[in-house]
């Protein structure tokens, strides 16, 4: 490119202030109906959701205390949590092998309230039997999975 090009000043296509005022009009517009018509829709297991999580987070608290308690380091680098549930490699309840983001993914409480929607969307009712395949490898998961089970009793 000559430096005759690179000199020339942008040149919008739409000079008209008139123009641009009625496109700024329309978006505004938009932007009201798109608020003002949004519908809030809540689950049928909204409850059952909230009840998971709360009980998660319980479950994740009395595990931490415990390991304090008990003086058990708690890797607060790998698990800014501090659930106690991501540490050492050779322990029952903590692990350190695997993909970090998707182990912290699942010590969410919301994580459970996920289950909770899974096990719906499966259309499982209360007394159902299931099988659940629990990994050391995960223990947010396997805890997740189980308080799901529990709070869809």
């Amino acid at each position: 490119m000559s430096d005759q090009q690179h000199s020339k000043a942008f040149i919008p296509v739409i000079q008209k202030t008139s123009s641009l005022v009625m496109m700024a009009a329309v978006a505004v517009v938009m932007f009201a109906i798109a608020f003002f018509s949004r519908v809030e829709i809540i689950s049928e297991t909204y409850e059952t959701k909230v009840q998971a999580a709360e009980k998660m987070t319980r479950a994740m608290e009395m595990l931490k205390d415990i390991r304090l308690e008990k003086g058990v380091f708690v890797d607060v680098e790998n698990d800014p949590n501090e659930t106690g549930l991501i540490g050492s490699q050779f322990s029952l309840t903590t692990t350190d092998e695997g993909d970090l983001d998707a182990k912290l993914t699942t010590l969410d409480p919301n994580f459970s309230a996920a289950m909770v929607e899974l096990l719906h969307q499966a259309k499982l009712q209360s007394e159902d039997s299931i099988a659940v395949m629990l990994t050391g490898s995960m223990p947010g998961s396997n805890m997740a999975m189980l308080i799901a089970c529990d709070a869809m009793n």
